[in-house]
């Protein structure tokens, strides 16, 4: 049995979420071509998502670390969507 939930939304709040679905869109499309880095080190992710979340994404597999020689980096692309994802899970959803 399909399990549906509804969500009341306001005008402002379903732009919110296409203006979101959009940007991420951008975001891919320009790592895809070459306007943006398609990899962020280790150290950047913690800086700007923190330690803790993207210790979290890892361990339940929403992200996978790339090693190299002397460093992890993490697809910007990735971080990217699930943070913004994140964040509108919270403020619609409230897990």
């Amino acid at each position: 049995m399909l399990d549906t939930q509804y969500i009341n939304l306001s005008r402002l709040d379903l732009e919110r979420i296409i203006t979101t679905a959009v940007e991420i869109g951008v975001n891919r499309f320009a790592v895809e071509n070459g306007l943006k880095k398609e990899y962020m080190s280790q150290g950047v992710a913690y800086k700007k998502y923190g330690r803790h979340t993207i210790d979290r994404w890892t361990r339940e597999g929403k992200i996978t670390p790339v090693k190299q020689v002397r460093a992890v980096k993490f697809k910007a692309v990735e971080l990217d969507k699930l943070s913004r994802v994140n964040e509108l899970h919270t403020k619609f959803i409230g897990d």
